[in-house]
């Protein structure tokens, strides 16, 4: 419900037509609004921003570290080992860049 609120007021400033609080709800426009920012959400979620909007915005943020990829001798290491071709039982060391 504050989420049409927010919606509806900041709405109505960009179009430099605020809505006095008595008038706003004593009518109709917190339900609609409510029911539009209800949409919204649902549209969001349904277009598959599930576990974050990093990849939905056009310009980088930062955000939490993702782990980094895999080097080429740990992916040959553990293609090796699911073989049974490495007497090795240690991954190669990886070295960190600074």
């Amino acid at each position: 419900m504050i989420t049409g609120w927010v919606l509806a007021y900041a709405l109505s400033f960009a179009f430099n037509r605020p809505i006095e609080f008595d008038t706003f709800t004593g009518s109709y426009l917190p339900l609609v609004f409510f029911l539009l920012s209800g949409v919204a959400v649902y549209v969001t979620v349904r277009s598959g921003v599930r576990e974050g909007d990093r990849e939905a915005l056009p310009v980088p943020h930062p955000g939490p570290p993702r782990d980094p990829p895999l080097s080429r001798s740990l992916l040959a290491h553990r293609a090796r080992s699911l073989r049974g071709g490495s007497s090795s039982t240690s991954p190669p060391r990886l070295l960190q860049a600074d």
